[in-house]
This record gives C-alpha cells, sequence and structure tokens, in this order.
C-alpha cells in the first residue's frame, strides 16, 4: 500500500502536536513532537485498527487537555472579576460599586446587558 494517511492532533497549549500515518510504503509510522523534541517510530507494528484506536485515545487526551484549559480560563476569568478596582469600572455609580464591591459575582449575574459587557471587556482583556 502506497497511500498514506495522516492525522494531525495539535494540543490547545500548541506544545504536542502527534502525526499518525497508517502507511508508509506498506510501513506504519507514528511521530510524535513535544516542544522542540521529535520522536519517529517508523518501525512500529501498527495495524489500522491499532492506529484508529490510537487516534481516537489521542483526540480524547487533546479533549482533555482543552477542558483543562477551559477550566483555567473561567477561573482566571473569576478572579479577574473579584480582583477589578473602583477606577476600572467608572460606569458605576456610587451605589452600583458598592453593590459590585460586595458581591462582584451576584453583581454581574444580575446587571443589565451593557453593563455585563463592559465588565467582561474588563476581564477579556486582562486574560493571558
Amino acid at each position: 500500500m502506497s497511500a498514506t494517511t495522516s492525522h494531525r492532533l495539535e494540543v490547545p497549549s500548541g506544545q504536542v502536536i502527534v502525526s499518525l500515518g497508517e502507511y508508509r510504503r506498506g510501513e506504519p509510522t507514528l511521530r510524535l513532537a513535544v516542544g522542540s523534541h521529535a520522536l519517529d517510530l517508523r518501525s512500529v507494528e501498527l495495524a489500522p485498527t491499532n492506529a484508529r484506536a490510537l487516534s481516537h485515545v489521542l483526540h480524547d487526551l487533546a479533549d482533555e487537555a482543552e477542558h483543562a484549559a477551559t477550566r483555567r480560563r473561567f477561573l482566571n476569568a473569576l478572579r479577574i472579576l473579584h480582583s477589578i478596582d473602583h477606577n476600572e469600572v467608572p460606569f458605576l455609580s456610587a451605589e452600583r460599586w458598592a453593590s459590585f464591591r460586595d458581591d462582584p459575582f451576584l453583581f454581574l449575574m444580575r446587571a443589565d446587558d451593557e453593563t455585563t459587557q463592559r465588565i467582561w471587556s474588563i476581564i477579556e482583556g486582562r486574560q493571558p
């Protein structure tokens, strides 16, 4: 079989790249790159069924990494919300600022769309 079937998978952090070729000149290939390091396995016995199974496992790992990144981003947004200073929200009256300061999470949930968007813009601006 001369056809090469490749699957390229990039984990959201961009640090792990897996290329899986089921056939290259009749033999399965697997390339794993982490950062600037790469590992080529050209003579590994990888039947098409096993290659598909490995591909599914790698996709599951990528999904898990993506969920972890989403959790980190969500928690970071909560931290940012909690640490917003009065000078960053000059559009809030003194009374609304006091309400925000006392419970920013509840304030955000109850805020009108425009206020929510302005506060969310502050959060997004401070995300890494």
